[in-house]
């Protein structure tokens, strides 16, 4: 480098050059001999442990024995005679094993002062003494050691990344089979227990509407403890209650819910393909169809084996475990329960990440401090999760409270939240920002207002909340978004190309974007704004 200043620069250049180069190396050597001193002393500091004491001094000393063998082997190769590759390989891992446990059998104890006087005289000797006696042996050494932290650093790097989304996603795999497992075991057995299918059915029609399309069973309730009637070894039911089409079709937007689930939408962007999505599809859907048909089934069938059982709403929910201590061996009971608590972990996981991390980044930093650091918004995830976590138990300690009921609260309003804003954004070109918003406030506040103050009016306004407020919330993406702004080019841009164009700031030639200059379009585009 300094012949070529000196070329197209000049004699002073090339002087100033290597200037710099000799000083910025004497700040090299102090920053080295400074920072191993501070790494080798053992005592002399204030307030140092005995355990960072010997630690410190082991180290010294086995760095120090380094040196010294890494001479005696460097004399060895050069006056005996090369050695074997593969006899070199096992001496040196034997002699680093030595150099560890001599090192930390006889630590070297001193001050920080006598190291830096130790460390100057080693870097005098090495940069005096001949290459083959001092650098190439001990680099062979410690190649070994280099190894080890390129394996480990791999291991750790892949065990990071594995770690993250793919061991949520293939915890979610081996819990959703032992769902189907459990489910289909506890099937099986309970339809053998109940005498058959015949039997079961024989059985279930006898209840007034219990099969029926159009009508819902209704049990009779004790008023004082609100437990079903028994008579007769008997449940007892009333005349049914009417189950009409408008309330079919609003228990059939649960599937609706699907759109606006967060962990459910996580797992379609990480497909690896476009391809992969039919096959996917099936997989899906076969699993819903038979661990969905078997939970229901499980259900009817269990009303037919324990009739005078399980007497409240709060019981009932409980036959799957029941029917699998009843009819399963205690290690089969234990598999099968296991399941429950699978299905159980897999979605409270996933809801405790997403609402600690949409509360840091989406709320926190996103809206009400954009400055926050890395450690403010994991502080805030974690008062979030705490939080979370306790609110809970809190609404799991009522024990007279559905979990159904719950689940289908919750379901609702992420469900009306964010499925028409999620299908809007695909499908329609036309949405902004401000509908975006308008719908998600939208769909919670009818979600909320339905469930708690026009669903108890009853009659047609007796429908499973999640309908209207999906029709609500996308009602109001659609108009708010038709009376504000349109979307820019950039935004058209890229909804038009985005299955067809890797990077969407990348435009055909000739194309022109009246809403911003092509260059600023194309930097936000890859920078990720």
């Amino acid at each position: 480098m300094g012949m070529i200043i000196e070329k197209y620069i000049g004699k002073t250049g090339r002087k100033l050059f290597m200037l710099f180069c000799w000083l910025f190396t004497l700040l090299v050597i102090a920053a080295f001999t400074d920072m191993v001193a501070g790494t080798f002393v053992g005592k002399g500091v204030v307030g140092m442990t005995a355990e960072t004491s010997y630690a410190n001094s082991a180290a010294a000393s086995i760095s120090m024995l380094f040196i010294v063998v890494a001479v005696v082997f460097g004399l060895i190769q050069k006056h005996v005679g090369k050695m074997n590759e593969v006899v070199k390989a096992v001496v040196a891992i034997a002699l680093l094993v030595a150099m560890f446990a001599v090192g930390m059998a006889l630590p070297i104890c001193t001050t920080k002062s006598a190291w830096i006087y130790i460390v100057m005289a080693y870097l005098f000797l090495a940069s005096v003494m001949p290459m083959w006696l001092l650098m190439q042996p001990r680099d062979y050494m410690t190649t070994f050691m280099l190894l080890g932290m390129i394996i480990g650093a791999v291991v750790v790097f892949v065990y990071t990344v594995v770690g993250g989304y793919l061991s949520v996603v293939m915890t979610d795999f081996i819990q959703g089979m032992l769902m189907f497992f459990a489910l289909a075991v506890v099937f099986i057995g309970t339809v053998a227990s109940a005498g058959g299918i015949d039997n079961t059915v024989e059985f279930l029609r006898a209840i007034p509407g219990y099969l029926s399309g159009t009508q819902v069973a209704a049990p009779k309730l004790d008023p004082a403890t609100g437990q079903q009637l028994v008579e007769a070894g008997k449940a007892v039911f009333g005349a049914p209650s009417d189950y009409g089409i408008i309330t079919i079709i609003s228990m059939l937007a649960w599937g609706l819910g699907y759109f606006g689930m967060p962990q459910v939408l996580v797992r379609f962007l990480s497909i690896r393909s476009v391809e992969e999505v039919r096959k996917s599809r099936i997989i899906a859907t076969s699993w819903c169809v038979i661990s969905l048909g078997c939970a229901v089934c499980i259900g009817l069938v269990g009303r037919a084996m324990m009739p005078t059982e399980l007497l409240t709403s709060t019981d009932a929910e409980t036959i799957f475990i029941v029917l699998a201590q009843t009819l399963l061996p205690s290690f089969m009971c234990g598999v099968v329960v296991s399941g429950i608590f699978a299905a159980s972990m897999s979605s409270s996981s996933s809801y405790l990440i997403i609402g600690a991390s949409a509360m840091g980044e989406n709320i926190f930093r996103g809206l009400l401090h954009r400055k926050a650091t890395d450690k403010q918004v994991m502080i805030v995830a974690r008062v979030t999760l705490v939080v979370m976590f306790l609110f809970g138990i809190l609404v799991a300690y009522d024990q007279n409270s559905s979990i159904f009921q719950v689940v289908s609260y919750a379901w609702a309003g992420l469900g009306a939240s964010f499925g028409p804003l999620m299908l809007c954004s695909l499908y329609w070109r036309r949405a902004n920002k401000a509908g975006a918003v308008a719908g998600m406030l939208s769909g919670t506040a009818a979600v909320l207002i339905w469930h708690n103050l026009v669903k108890p009016l009853g009659g047609v306004f007796a429908i499973y909340e999640l309908l209207p407020a999906f029709i609500i919330s996308l009602l109001f993406i659609v108009v708010v978004s038709l009376l504000t702004a349109k979307p820019n080019k950039r935004m058209l841009y890229e909804f038009d190309h985005y299955m067809d164009d890797p990077l969407p700031g990348t435009l055909p030639s000739g194309t022109v974007l009246v809403d911003e200059p092509m260059e600023a379009m194309e930097s936000e585009v890859r920078s990720g704004k």
